[in-house]
Parts: C-alpha cells; structure tokens; sequence
C-alpha cells in the first residue's frame, strides 16, 4: 500500500487540497494550529472555492485527544452532519491529532479516505506515516486502534517555524531513534551543516519504505518500535513527551543489556546536536527502585508487542548495527532491571 509523501507550502497545499476528488471534507484539526494557522490555511473560502461540504471540528492538543471521550463527541458531531463515503478526512497536527484522526477516518461508515497535514517535527518524521492510528486506554498507550493507509501526507515546513523548543526535543527522541536504524540518516545528523528538512525527508522515506514492504507490522516494519517498550511504560507513569519517552527507553533498554558502545553512541549524538533530556525518569525514584521496576513491568506485559503469555517481542540493535527482533521473556526482563538498580543504584 502506498501513500504519497509530498513537500508544499501553503498555496500548493490549498491546490492540493480543492483537488482532492471528493464530495465533502472533514477538517480536523489541533485548536492551537488553528489559532496560528487561521489565515494561512484560508479554510474559512475552503467550501466556497471547491464547491465542496467542510466540516471544520477542533481537537485538543497532545495525547489527551486521544480519548474515548474526544472520538465519541466529535464522531457523533460529524455523523449529525449526514455524512457519506465520499467524504475524506484531513487531519491538521501533531502525532495525536493524526493518531485520533485516522481512527476516526477507519471507523466513520467503516471507513473513510484521508489524508494527514503533519505540524510538528514528530509527526513529520514519523507519526503521520504509515496508517497506524488509535487511542490510548487505561491499560496503555496506542492499545485502540486500526491500520488506515493515508492517501496522501503533505509536509509544510513553514509549521516548524512557531514550534516551541520541546517540541523540537520531542520529535528529535524520534530522530534518534531513526539513527540507530538506518546509517544514512545517523550520519547526515553528525554532519554539523545538515538542514533540518533533509532529515525530515530521510526519516519519512525509511518509514514509508518500511510500511509498503510491511503494512500490518509482521516483520521489518516491528523495527521502528525500538525503545518504544519501556518509552510506552514512561509515558504511562511520567509527565514526559512521547520523544523524550522513546529515548529514555532506548537508553534503558541499551544499559540492561549492557551495551556500552549503543549507550556511547546514544551520548555522543545528544552531544553533536547539543540536545539534552534531562534526568532519567527513574532518578527520582531510586529509594524504592523495586516499585519502579514493577511499575515498568505491568506496562510491559500489557504492551501491543507481547506474543505469548510469557514473552515480548523487542526491537535490538547487533554488533553490525543492524535492528533486529530479539523474543524475550518477562522474568529475563524483570531481572535484568532488577540486576541494573542493583548494580548501579544505593537504596534498590
């Protein structure tokens, strides 16, 4: 399956848009983009000059849209509207919004045409491609949810411009994640003159490769989950960014299993590009570091990448730097956390 990635600005995106070969469009999007976006996105002459139905809905931003709460009411809103199939959903935002969104394109009359305008360096790189939509539940992130291919994704650098610093350091966690998969993208990062745009392109391009070779996540397409594991868990328990999350889950995931040359690498790129997360998530908890892992743990045997009762399937890095799929079972898990605080911490 395959989705046309293409790079615009906003006039191209308004032609791109009154283009679209449908009867009427719903126009979600993220109520602060709005805000800012108002005139540029011109959606208000939207309806008049395509002849076309809008249906304009705000959402909250970040992952508190993701809620069955938010999918009921703006379902049942856009459903009073006397909708048909030949209605196409445009989602305008960050990774929740396209996250939400796509769901709610795959369910409305069992599913809809969409398409994603991505507005955050983590939704250009990697949550608004690939037809992975959902909503979180009590019980974990993302666990709700269908694959629904985009049709198209149009990427407008120009959003990047009034992102706030964290969440340049939200989607970076992402980026890095993207240098331990593919060699290219790690190495145009180390290159100090690298334009911000070309890394978007290179990350969107080895996603999109993986999800044609690998639509419903059988195989290769598994890789892009690497630290997603523990990151998912750290989400749950922390007032933290998903970026942020997926880098902590790397890192953690690296010292477990004791690999000093992942842990450098993951330290010398924070350097080359002058980032910094912070603390650990579990630096504030190291007096009682044995609820912390089994906090960790009961995410993880709840998490969409367990393939047994007993075993987790999890995203690893070789000596060839090479990812692939490492089976694991929940005891080796558990122990290994146990042995790092131990090994590494007073107090466990």
């Amino acid at each position: 399956m395959k989705q046309l990635i293409e790079v615009v600005d906003f006039e191209s995106l308004s032609i791109k848009i009154e283009g679209l070969k449908v009867d009427g469009i719903i126009f979600l999007i993220d109520e602060f983009v709005l805000s800012l976006y108002k005139d540029h996105l011109n959606l208000q002459d939207l309806g008049k000059a395509t002849n076309k139905k809008v249906i304009l809905k705000t959402i909250p931003r970040g992952e508190k849209a993701k809620s069955f709460h938010i999918y009921e009411n703006i379902v049942e809103e856009i459903l009073r509207e006397g909708i048909h199939r030949n209605y196409h959903v445009i989602a305008c935002g960050g990774g929740a919004i396209s996250d939400i969104s796509g769901f709610i394109a795959s369910s409305l009359l069992r599913g809809l045409s969409w398409s994603v305008i991505p507005t955050t360096l983590l939704s250009m790189v990697d949550a608004s491609i690939g037809g992975k939509t959902g909503i979180n539940s009590k019980s974990g992130k993302n666990l709700i949810g269908a694959f629904h291919m985009p049709d198209h994704i149009w990427l407008n650098p120009f959003f990047l411009e009034t992102l706030p610093k964290e969440e340049f350091l939200n989607g970076f966690g992402e980026v890095l994640k993207y240098s331990f998969l593919d060699i290219k993208i790690k190495e145009s990062l180390l290159n100090s003159k690298f334009k911000i745009s070309e890394i978007i392109h290179l990350c969107a391009n080895y996603k999109s490769r993986l999800v044609e070779e690998d639509f419903k996540e059988k195989g290769p397409r598994k890789y892009l989950n690497l630290g997603h594991t523990f990151g998912h868990a750290f989400e749950k328990m922390y007032p933290i960014s998903h970026g942020e999350a997926v880098y902590w889950g790397m890192q953690l995931l690296f010292h477990i299993f004791e690999r000093q040359d992942l842990i450098k690498d993951c330290d010398d790129m924070m350097r080359a590009l002058n980032l910094s997360f912070g603390k650990a998530p579990w630096g504030n908890v190291l007096k009682d570091s044995s609820t912390f892992v089994n906090d960790v743990m009961g995410f993880v045997k709840r998490d969409k990448k367990v393939i047994s009762e007993k075993e987790i399937e999890l995203v690893f890095i070789n000596e060839k730097r090479i990812p692939y799929l490492l089976v694991c079972d929940f005891e080796t898990i558990k122990s290994k956390l146990d042995s790092f605080f131990r090994e590494n911490y007073v107090g466990f």
